[in-house]
């Protein structure tokens, strides 16, 4: 442990024991990653307001958009508007 600490510069504290052979400490990462995450800090109430940053195309399900959802919210079937600025 004392190597890690060392290589990656954490605090012994901040190092979860886990494996996802056996699933020893899984439960531990997903608290983790519940509290560390911020929540999200938009109005459900206002309409969809998001990001695109990225797209592909799949064959058989068609466009697929990650976006990052700041205000609103998504439903499955919404049709969606994308302005483009100029770079």
């Amino acid at each position: 442990m004392n190597s890690i600490e060392k290589t990656f510069q954490l605090n012994s504290t901040d190092i979860l024991r886990i494996s996802a052979k056996t699933g020893f400490g899984i439960e531990q990462v997903f608290n983790r990653i519940i509290e560390s995450m911020p929540h999200p800090s938009g109005n459900l109430k206002k309409p969809f307001q998001g990001l695109l940053f990225d797209s592909t195309f799949d064959t058989y399900q068609g466009v697929i958009c990650s976006i990052a959802v700041s205000e609103g919210i998504v439903r499955k079937g919404m049709y969606f508007k994308v302005n483009r600025y100029p770079a």
